[in-house]
């Protein structure tokens, strides 16, 4: 898949993902992470509880088992879990959208192994069935 594949992917896991807080929390997404402010926003949207929120699409995992986490982007600059604000990370993965707190999430990384992905990035690898009994399915 090209970049812009991989993007409209991302963007509409993103969309669904804000859906369902909006549904489950009953709040309303105040903002959204977009192409004009992503170096500055370290989330992708904040909703009208306080709450920030990463939203993230692992495609691979459904071959893998395994989430990328990613820690460091390809220019060798800090990205990802290092720099979020978020207070969670929904990931989408096996068809379900799995809910996790950051800090737990950061636990998780804690010993695990480390990749290197085509595009540079380095990430943390999580066996898929951890991530999912340490989250909520939203």
């Amino acid at each position: 898949m090209n970049f812009y594949e991989l993007l409209k992917i991302g963007n509409d896991c993103e969309t669904e993902a804000i859906k369902r807080i909006e549904l489950l929390k009953n709040v309303k997404c105040e903002m959204r992470q977009d192409a004009t402010n992503y170096k500055k926003m370290n989330y992708d949207f904040l909703t009208t509880d306080g709450l920030k929120y990463e939203c993230k699409c692992d495609m691979a995992s459904d071959k893998t088992n395994n989430c990328y986490i990613e820690f460091l982007n390809g220019r060798n600059k800090i990205s990802g879990i290092t720099i979020s604000d978020a207070n969670f990370y929904i990931i989408y993965t096996h068809q379900l959208y799995l809910m996790i707190s950051i800090e737990k999430l950061k636990e998780l990384t804690i010993n695990k192994d480390i990749r290197r992905g085509k595009d540079g990035t380095k990430g943390y690898i999580i066996n898929w069935e951890l991530i999912k009994s340490n989250s909520i399915i939203i």
